[in-house]
């Protein structure tokens, strides 16, 4: 290669380098025109800021060793993680303007800077500083002057806006840091309504992610109930952070918490006094907090009574879960109830020990009956064969099935009991016998009505208005009709218009009291007879009555169109008895 090539190719190189060194280079500050705040640097990862209002006391956050922002000044304590995102959020995305205004006298004044707003400082681990002061708002309305290294520029309002918090708002208000997710454990000790102090243990099972109670006995656990509850307690949150000394009262605590989890273990105790719950934040250095009552009794009153009513039913909605009920009072004790529905559209039908059209109020008090079951306290060293438990043989058996579900779970329902003033029952599911519970009693007395009563007791409900009616009783019979403007008795003078008022406004949309057994005969034949029918006699409906004494209610049945009879009658208000007798007057 000759010496010419060789100077030319070393020309090529020169060039190509000193194109790549003035692209690569910066322009000179003065000549920028827009800028990041912090130069390309994140706030969360800083290891102090400092930020002071003009006239207020300066307040410092730094990383702890866990690698959370703490408050350094004025106060020692967590900071609100919400704030600090918010905080960090702010300045990582802030930009810088570059302006013609000077740093000297006038220009500070003219901006704003000579006494600054805000001055705002952060330092990260590599010993790099930057230093912004916040000045007068500038000409858009939504800006502000800023300083940084002697220089002005403008800048959005959002970064002074996220630094105008309170203290006492910037304190992190969350009692534990663990969320639901990261929980492992979950431990609460509390004094139940029988005044045994009883420990709920809820652990996470790594083999699916979900969680089953460890104690008081280790059985299982309604996801959605337990998940809802875990989230509750751990969301427990500071109302207030009352000043001055703290001296704890000398009795036991009402509640003791343990969450362990990624986050490690955190532990506090909460007393109760004067409409609010008080104690000492974990990992806080000894800082209390008071809570209002309201949140506490919705963690653990109500949600904790919601996963205590899924021990034994593990159902979170049963009324929109359940396909089938099934109520077995036991030998001798009455006929065996079975209530079904093929969706949660359907309504219900009584098929045993009779088919008959279920009433919903009774079935959905039967329902809240079943919801009622909720643990009250486990009964320690008691089993299904404790004879104190009544679980043997005479026992209430009750069996519910999911609309998701093949099989039934069944509950033995045995004898009542006192407990600190409360009445309570013992209960077990049949396939955990040594399980057993103690249940309110209200609860227990809704499952041991008799299958009549959730008959529905809809006797008739017409449409169609009534013009003729027919009654009959042995060879005697009456016709009431009208002809347009009056009601009249055949062959009697005088107008009735009070039977076609009971007949249009009271019989033809009635509803019984309480549902009969017809069945084996025990009633027998009807007393009389009545049509309800059109002015041309074409018969609506056949209602028959039985009339076994002046003091007692009349019992009606109606005759489907099919001519079938069912085995369900209705007793009657006193007043439609009273009513109907009068039609043979």
């Amino acid at each position: 290669m000759g010496m010419r090539t060789t100077l030319f190719l070393v020309a090529i190189i020169g060039g190509l380098s000193a194109t790549l060194w003035f692209t690569d280079r910066k322009p000179p500050e003065n000549k920028v025109v827009q800028t990041a705040a912090l130069e390309g640097r994140s706030l969360g990862d800083c290891k102090v800021m400092r930020w002071k209002f003009a006239d207020q006391p300066a307040i410092e956050v730094s990383k702890d060793a866990k690698g959370y922002f703490s408050l350094s000044e004025p106060i020692v304590d967590l900071a609100a993680f919400a704030y600090m995102k918010q905080i960090v959020n702010a300045w990582d995305s802030a930009q810088l303007l570059a302006t013609d205004f000077v740093n000297d006298p006038k220009g500070q004044q003219e901006t704003g800077l000579q006494v600054p707003e805000v001055e705002f400082t952060a330092e990260w681990p590599d010993g790099k500083k930057i230093q912004i002061d916040v000045g007068a708002t500038g000409p858009l309305g939504t800006d502000r002057f800023m300083r940084r290294e002697g220089r002005i520029y403008r800048g959005g309002e959002g970064i002074y806006e996220s630094l105008r918090v309170g203290i006492d708002d910037l304190r992190e208000r969350a009692v534990f840091l663990t969320t639901e997710a990261q929980c492992a454990e979950l431990l609460v000790e509390q004094i139940q309504e029988t005044g045994k102090r009883e420990r709920l243990h809820l652990e996470r099972d790594r083999s699916n992610g979900g969680w089953r109670l460890k104690e008081p006995r280790a059985s299982r656990a309604e996801q959605g109930a337990a998940i809802q509850f875990v989230t509750g307690v751990l969301s427990l949150r500071a109302d207030d952070f009352p000043g001055g000394l703290w001296r704890l009262p000398e009795r036991e605590p009402d509640l003791v918490i343990t969450v362990r989890g990624a986050r490690g273990e955190e532990s506090v105790k909460l007393w109760e006094a004067e409409g609010s719950v008080f104690g000492l934040l974990p990992g806080r250095n000894g800082i209390g907090f008071t809570t209002g009552n309201r949140g506490y009794s919705q963690i653990f009153q109500n949600q904790a009574q919601s996963l205590r009513a899924t021990i034994l039913l593990p159902f979170q909605n049963l009324a929109e879960s359940l396909a089938e009920m099934q109520i077995d009072p036991g030998q001798g004790r009455g006929d065996r109830i079975r209530l079904v529905r093929s969706t949660v559209a359907e309504e219900w039908r009584l098929i045993e020990p009779v088919e008959f059209r279920a009433g919903a109020t009774p079935v959905n008090e039967l329902i809240q009956g079943l919801n009622n079951l909720r643990v009250i306290e486990f009964a320690d060293d008691l089993t299904a064969d404790s004879p104190q438990c009544g679980l043997g043989v005479g026992r209430l058996q009750v069996s519910v099935r999911g609309l998701d579900q093949k099989e039934l779970t069944t509950l033995w329902i045995g004898a009542d009991v006192t407990k600190n003033d409360l009445p309570l029952c013992y209960v077990c599911r049949a396939d955990d016998p040594a399980g057993v519970v103690l249940v309110p009693r209200p609860a227990t007395d809704l499952l041991r009505r008799q299958w009549a009563s959730y008959c529905n007791r809809d006797v008739l409900r017409l449409t169609t208005t009534v013009e003729r009616l027919e009654l009959r009783r042995g060879t005697a019979h009456r016709t009431f009709r009208t002809d347009g403007k009056h009601w009249q008795l055949d062959g009697v003078d005088g107008a009735r218009d009070e039977v076609g008022g009971f007949v249009n406004d009271v019989l033809r949309d009635l509803r019984g009291r309480a549902a009969v057994d017809l069945r084996g005969g025990s009633y027998g034949e009807p007393d009389w007879t009545m049509d309800l029918c059109r002015e041309n006699g074409d018969v609506l409906i056949t209602l028959r009555a039985w009339d076994r004494s002046k003091q007692a209610p009349l019992v009606l049945q109606p005759l489907v169109p099919q001519g079938q009879l069912g085995s369900v009658g209705c007793e009657v208000e006193e007043f439609v008895s009273k009513s109907l007798r009068e039609l043979w007057q």
